[in-house]
């Protein structure tokens, strides 16, 4: 079997990097070479411009997107399996998938797709407040995502828009979500 892994790696993470090499290669899942990676240290300074170009491209990344596909035709994998969306691939890349007939496999190792803030707690409690909303707005109210309305708008944007698009429930997508199966994300 043809693998691509694909994940966007966080600027300050490198234990959950080193987390997601070793799981991918211990599951079976990890095709030696075939990966697409992005890197938060893409990510410009923060100015008003640059911040827009993030915020818009979390929604839906179409460079990202554009070189995914462009992969997908080149090396033709039977299989791509995501681990991390976020900001720079966005959930647009399983959309290039699917155009390609190339079926995804997504696991979430945090549920950045039920919460904006990815952690189901608010203030050391726990909290589900967005769970089941088409649109988080509890999560912009109380600024989950690193304590900025903003941030956190643009973070609810992307999962109202995937939740109304039906992006985690598609039949060409399985989502692992902590290593349990679930069609519903």
């Amino acid at each position: 079997m043809k693998l691509l892994i694909a994940h966007n790696r966080y600027r300050y993470q490198e234990e959950r990097i080193r987390s997601f090499h070793a799981k991918a290669n211990c599951s079976g899942l990890q095709a030696p070479g075939l990966e697409y990676v992005r890197h938060n240290r893409e990510i410009p300074e923060h100015n008003v411009l640059n911040s827009l170009r993030v915020g818009m491209r979390t929604l839906w990344a179409r460079d990202s997107a554009h070189d995914l596909r462009q992969i997908l035709r080149r090396e033709n994998p039977d299989l791509v399996h995501f681990h991390n969306t976020f900001p720079l691939i966005s959930p647009a890349a399983y959309y290039a998938c699917k155009q390609e007939g190339i079926p995804v496999v997504q696991s979430l190792h945090n549920p950045r797709f039920m919460c904006p803030a990815a952690t189901l707690s608010r203030e050391g409690k726990a909290c589900e407040d967005c769970l089941g909303k088409t649109v988080p707005w509890q999560g912009i109210v109380h600024a989950c995502y690193h304590n900025s309305h903003c941030q956190t708008t643009v973070v609810a944007g992307m999962l109202a828009l995937h939740r109304l698009l039906g992006t985690g429930r598609s039949r060409w997508m399985l989502t692992l979500f902590h290593g349990v199966l679930s069609s519903e994300v």
